[in-house]
């Protein structure tokens, strides 16, 4: 696929696997972590590293409960470089069918397997989610349990047949997105996308600085037809007063909870019918908000935009509703760890400054 604008290739070469109770699965899944999980991996050391063909690269395998899964090698690369970092990255793909992999990179991709399990369970909505998926996947609320265990029963000799059994020419998939291989000299886009590929910024950011103090920035991407604002205030946890912490998240949240003659319900409404999105946002120095929308509707949210900055109406139930999430918020931060070693680093740390606190504030 070519697409004008683009200032990199992007590849993807699959292979149809199994599914989600297949024996198969255990070793697939390690055969991904040895070839690209941790800057030691296969691809990352020598396509990546050594080859110099990539600027990322790596490798998946999905195994969905309703069908039949895949196994995929992807990366991006200059466009010139493409046909090389393919070769190179399935060369490597392909050594796994050839050699038995060592006891210690068995190991070494088992390790991070169990690493990121424990990561990923660090709160009990974490928890929650691991046996929710389970039980809708595998029909088995204990099924990560058995996954673990069935890894680490999973032999140098099984990586070797899975490879030999699956990846093969003649199941292969590949799909590349890359810039037009001879672009027209006559457009802008074909001159952007030149640009890009030599590693000009063909739309360099435009600052404005308007007559009532507002400072613009404009950033152009032709690859998306979608606009994103952000506008931003200061504030947040520097700028609040002592005895106020938490006043600036709890601000940023009210403007989007009633503006004008608009209400928390409306306001919601009016985003939805043009599929845009409306997000708060507090931190250290700023506080203000974001919006997304398709640019055919980019008007209509700048409107909404404006109304909210302009005429923010802070309703007292909503208030009080935002209070209180906000406190369940601040009490359930004890249930997660490193929530709490960021709560305790911030107080060391910052001592007396205001980014001692959490932009959540205190009770």
């Amino acid at each position: 696929i070519e697409k004008e604008g683009l200032g990199g290739a992007y590849f993807r070469v699959g292979y149809p696997t199994v599914g989600l109770h297949d024996e198969d699965l255990y070793p697939l899944d390690l055969l991904s972590y040895i070839l690209s999980r941790g800057g030691a991996s296969r691809l990352e050391r020598t396509v990546k590293e050594d080859l110099r063909l990539v600027s990322d690269v790596g490798s998946y395998s999905n195994t969905p409960g309703y069908g039949a899964g895949t196994f995929v090698l992807y990366g991006t690369c200059a466009p010139e470089q493409l046909k090389e970092a393919i070769a190179a990255s399935v060369k490597e793909l392909y050594r796994l069918r050839d050699d038995l992999v060592s006891p210690e990179e068995l190991h070494t991709a088992l390790t991070q397997k169990m690493a990121d399990d424990v990561l990923g369970k660090q709160t009990a909505e974490d928890e929650a989610e691991s046996i929710g998926w389970s039980m809708l996947g595998a029909g088995n609320p204990d099924f990560d349990a058995l996954y673990l265990r069935r890894l680490r029963e999973v032999t140098p000799a099984q990586i070797q047949a899975v490879a030999r059994k699956y990846f093969k020419d003649d199941k292969q998939t590949v799909v590349v997105l890359r810039p037009p291989v001879a672009p027209t000299a006559t457009t802008s886009m074909a001159e952007a996308s030149t640009d890009a590929a030599a590693g000009v910024d063909p739309f360099p950011i435009e600052k404005l600085d308007l007559p009532n103090g507002f400072r613009v920035l404009l950033k152009r991407n032709p690859n998306k037809p979608l606009v994103n604002l952000q506008v931003a205030f200061l504030g947040g946890v520097r700028l609040e007063p002592a005895g106020q912490e938490g006043v600036s998240a709890i601000t940023a949240e009210l403007l989007s909870r009633g503006a004008g003659a608009m209400s928390r319900d409306e306001l919601a409404k009016a985003f939805d019918q043009i599929g845009g999105n409306l997000s708060p946002s507090s931190g250290n120095n700023s506080f203000g908000l974001s919006v997304e929308v398709l640019a055919e509707h980019f008007p209509k949210a700048l409107e909404l935009a404006a109304l909210i900055i302009r005429e923010p109406t802070f309703p007292e139930r909503e208030l009080e509703t935002v209070r209180g999430d906000n406190l369940q918020a601040l009490a359930r931060m004890n249930d997660d760890w490193d929530d709490q070693l960021l709560t305790a680093f911030r107080r060391a740390f910052f001592t007396r400054h205001p980014y001692g606190y959490s932009p959540l504030g205190t009770e």
